[in-house]
Parts: structure tokens; sequence; C-alpha cells
């Protein structure tokens, strides 16, 4: 019996000593070992930089920087290997260079490379080691000795022979300029990712004047409000003012006097509906303008004419909506990427353009009285702010759409500010000359261009972003100089453009042709499937690849990413 009791007594006693000992351990705090984070391989896929988790050393006493003994790199390609490789690292950074020997620079963009570090390879400052793991990234497409840099800016031939260093010049225009790739992060959600892809940059000093001095790149504060939430269709509108008309007013008679559009009332456009010279139309703020369907001479739109004046300023809380027939204010009567329900909005104005004669604007039927240009730069149209435009761009013939905004030879005291133009058939704005000068513009999804200019358009522009769909929109930017044998005529298309954001579906970014010049300046590029396109021709007094060797078309202070393979 005694044996027995000591051999109960003794288990209770290991069961009491093995209970201590699991709520000894329960109440030691887990070590976080560090790790590795990611590696991200530069557009010349010279180099590698990895990331960890915190601050690493090589040796458990917190001394000594890594080196190429803490890693090991590999290539998963068919054609293409690591022939050697470098490792920079300061110890207690939490970041290392790893620089790169491959065997070409044939690269495809689909090859991917793989670093792993062991454990016990490298350690915190408390001495705790690595866990051992792997990261991965994709090489930067590339084309034999063509790095990036001659993908981004690229000229071809209309007309005659480009010179025999023009890669050259247009690398050392970029690199001379400050222009960079980097890994944004953009995950291909182009509306999502819009007001998010100026984080971690910095911008150089804009010029000042009508140019706000801003600390980022891009059309958004990275750390600020997204300054198209709420009033766009593109963000949503749940949060402003819930709309009710109390009538409805079918306009079909040009604007002739000063005349008021309030808030009370629903006014659908039948047919071109003109604001004549000397006349005022004012919009209230919270108005919506409805445009009846129709083609050619049966469409509907709104055009100011020369002398002419409309005062549509809304506010983020009730904005100013342009829209098809039967949608709803906060723009749930049709998808967002529904296109053509009616014309656009047309400003005409008395600012000088490079045309020799007066000329007609696009997408208006050839009986209709609707002139531009002048000679008075600072010509007020009056003002266009909190403005949606959607859902436009009816044909009115032979391919004639009308753009969701134009702006022709409009001048630089009319004030344009706060303006979005979605799902139009067309282009989303379209300058003709004239010095008008814009802020906080936003495209989105649009046929055709998001923004065109012509005839010698030299006004200024900040804060303009644009996304595209998957499947429709052509370039981001189309910018010609001017037309026929003008092209060389003053005013010069040279309009200065800062803080752009353009996201592309893999297409096209920028054409600068027929003589454009311009600036793009602490602007993002990103998705497109080939870079910045400049025209060279002979058979002209001179083109657009001449503007740039004459510092009049100048790219500057802009990050490209995901550009026809950049990282």
């Amino acid at each position: 019996m005694k044996t027995s009791i000591l051999k109960i007594g003794t288990g209770i006693l290991l069961a009491l000593m093995i209970g201590f000992t699991a709520c000894e351990e329960d109440e030691t705090p887990e070590v976080e070992n560090p790790k590795l984070v990611s590696v991200d391989v530069e557009s010349d896929n010279s180099k590698a930089v990895v990331y960890f988790s915190e601050g690493i050393y090589k040796n458990d006493d917190a001394t000594g920087a890594l080196d190429a003994s803490s890693f090991n790199v590999t290539l998963d390609a068919e054609d293409l290997e690591i022939t050697d490789f470098t490792v920079t690292h300061t110890a207690g950074d939490n970041s290392a260079d790893i620089s790169l020997t491959i065997s070409s620079q044939e690269a495809t963009g689909e090859e991917t490379i793989q670093v792993e570090i062991a454990q016990g390879a490298a350690y915190d400052e408390d001495g705790n080691p690595i866990q051992s793991g792997s990261v991965t990234d994709k090489l930067a497409k590339m084309e034999g000795e063509t790095d990036i840099y001659e993908k981004l800016l690229i000229a071809y031939e209309e007309a005659g022979t480009l010179p025999g260093d023009y890669k050259s010049v247009l690398k050392s225009h970029l690199t001379d300029n400050n222009n960079d790739t980097v890994n944004l992060g953009y995950n291909g959600d182009p509306a999502a990712s819009l007001p998010e892809l100026g984080a971690n940059t910095s911008a150089a000093s804009n010029p000042g004047g009508f140019f706000e001095d801003v600390s980022y790149k891009g059309a958004f504060d990275p750390n600020g409000d997204n300054w198209a939430a709420g009033w766009t269709l593109t963000y949503g509108m749940d949060d402003v003012y819930d709309y009710n008309s109390d009538d409805t007013v079918t306009i079909t008679d040009n604007i002739t006097s000063d005349e008021t559009w309030n808030k009370e009332t629903l006014y659908k456009l039948d047919g071109f509906v003109f604001v004549e010279d000397g006349a005022t139309l004012t919009i209230e703020a919270g108005t919506m303008v409805q445009g009846k369907p129709g083609q050619g001479e049966n469409a509907s739109a709104m055009i100011v004419k020369r002398g002419g004046k409309i005062h549509a300023e809304g506010t983020a809380d009730k904005p100013i909506v342009f829209t098809g027939d039967d949608d709803t204010y906060h723009g749930d009567g049709y998808n967002k990427e529904v296109r053509g329900l009616w014309g656009g909005l047309i400003v005409l104005g008395k600012a000088t353009n490079n045309n020799s004669t007066d000329k007609r604007v696009e997408g208006i039927p050839e009986n209709y009285e609707a002139y531009y240009g002048g000679n008075d730069d600072s010509d007020n149209s009056g003002i266009l702010k909190y403005v949606s435009i959607r859902h436009g761009g009816t044909d009115i013939g032979q391919g004639n759409e009308i753009n969701g905004l134009t702006l022709a030879s409009v001048g630089n005291g009319t004030e344009i500010r706060y303006i979005e133009v979605i799902a139009n058939v067309d282009d989303g704005v379209e300058w003709f000359g004239g010095a008008a000068d814009t802020k906080n513009l936003l495209v989105s999804y649009c046929g055709d261009d998001s923004y065109d200019y012509d005839e010698g358009f030299h006004g200024k522009g900040q804060f303009w972003a644009t996304i595209q769909s998957d499947d429709a929109g052509d370039r981001l930017g189309e910018h010609d100089g001017g037309t026929g044998d003008t092209e060389a005529a003053e005013p010069y298309a040279t309009p200065e453009i800062y803080n752009a954001t353009y996201i592309g579906h893999g297409d096209n970014l920028i054409t600068f042709r027929d003589n454009a010049g311009g600036t793009y300046a602490n602007s993002i590029f990103v998705n497109t499937g080939e870079g910045i396109e400049v025209e060279y021709r002979d058979d002209k007094a001179s083109s657009s690849y001449d503007m740039l060797t004459n510092d009049h078309l100048v790219i500057k202070d802009n990050i490209f990413h995901k550009i026809d393979g950049s990282n």
C-alpha cells in the first residue's frame, strides 16, 4: 500500500511540476525573428534592393554588414543567368543593394529573380537570427543594349530620317531633367490607386504664380483628402445633398439675355443650345442638366459663344451635373462606362490660336455659327467649378464626335477648376488654342484621348488626373501644334502642366506631333505599353522633335511606372 501511495503522490507531484513549467513557458514572450520582406529590381536590371523587417547585422553581437556570402541569388529564366553579384549593406540598415551581372541584356520581363537567405546568416540588434526564406521579383523588359530610358521617350519619323544621335538626345533629356522609374506599387486597380500613387514621392519646386508649390508628385496629396471624392461619379456622390426637382423645363431656344437656372428645376437640352454673345447663363450649385439623345442635326449640346458667359459654380456638397436623358443626379441611372447619350459642353472664346482665319469648332454641324479665336488671351468666358460632365460624345456624322469639355480659344480670365469628364465617346477635355488655365481635372473611362490640345494652346494646368477602362481609350495625351502649313506659327502649343497623374490600360501614353511642345513636370505616368512619343519631320518648318531640342518641349521631374515593361 505504501508503495502504491508513493507512486500516486509522485505522479501528482510530476503533474504539478509539468503544469507550473507550462505556465512559466506561456508567460515568456515570443521572439519575432527578423525576416526578408521583399526585393525590387531596378528598371535596367543592374541592381536588386532587398528589404528586411528591421535593421540587420551579420553577427549576433550587432556588428558587421551583410556580404555576398549572406545570400543565394538565382534567376528562373530560359536564356539568361546571373554570372556574378555583389552586396552593399550598412550594418543596422533594413535594406541591402545587390548589384547584378546578367549574361545578356535581352530580357522579356517574365524572368524571375529569387533572393534567399539562410537561417543564422543575419541577426537583429538583439541577436535574434533571421528566419530562413526567399523573396522574388520580375526582371525589367530589356532588348539588347536598349535600356529603359530609351523606352520612356521615343521618337518616330513622320517625314524624313531621324538624326543618328536621336536616342542619346532623348535619353539625355530624361536623365538631365531628373526623370526616373520607380515601383509605386500599382496593383492594377486604377480608381483605387489614383489618389495614392504620390506616396513616398517628392516634388521639385513649382514655378509659382498660378502653380501651387507642393511636396509630392502627381495630382493628389497622398497625405490629404482625395479632392475628387464625394462629388464625382468616378468616386461616388453618396454624401452630397439629395437632389429633388420641383419641375422640368425643356430648353430648345438659344439664351440671348442673362438667365439663371436653379437647382429646383431639371433642365433638358433638346438640340444645340447656344449662350449668345452678351448673355450670361448662371447655373446654381446642385443643378442637373440633361441632354436629350439624338445624332447629327438632332444631337443635344450646350455651346457658349464668343462674348457669352457661363457661371456654373457648384460646390463639393452640391456639384453641377451635365448628363444624359433620364439619368439621376447621383449617377445611378446608367453604368459608369456608358457613352454617347448626348453631346457635351463647348466654350468658345476670343483668345489667340495659330489658325490663319476664323475657324468653326469641331462637333457642331456646319449650318450653325460656332467660331472661335481672337487676340485677347485674358478673355473671360465665366466660371466652371465642381462640374461633372457624364456620358457624352454624340456622333454628328463622319466620325465627328463632341468632346466632353471643349475649350476653343478660351482665355485665362475664365476660372476652370474641379471638373470631371466621365465616359465620353471621344476625348475627355480638348483645347483648340487659347490660354485657359485649369486645375483639378479628372477624366475617366473615355473612348478616345483623355487630354487633347491643338492649334497653339498655351495655357497652364495643374492636378490633372485620368484613368482608362480596360477596353476603351486611346492616348492619355494627344498633343498637336497646329494645322496644315501653320504648324510653326505662333502662338506655339507650349502649355505648362504640373502634377498630373495618368494611369493607362497598357496602350498609348502621350504623343507630341505637328510642332507641339509643352512642359510636363512633377507628374506620374503608369501602366502604358509605350513611352512618350515625339514626332520628327523635315517637310515642315519645325517638328515636335525640334521643339524638344530647342527646349520648347520639356519632360522633367517625373516618375514612370509600368511603362513598356519597366518596374
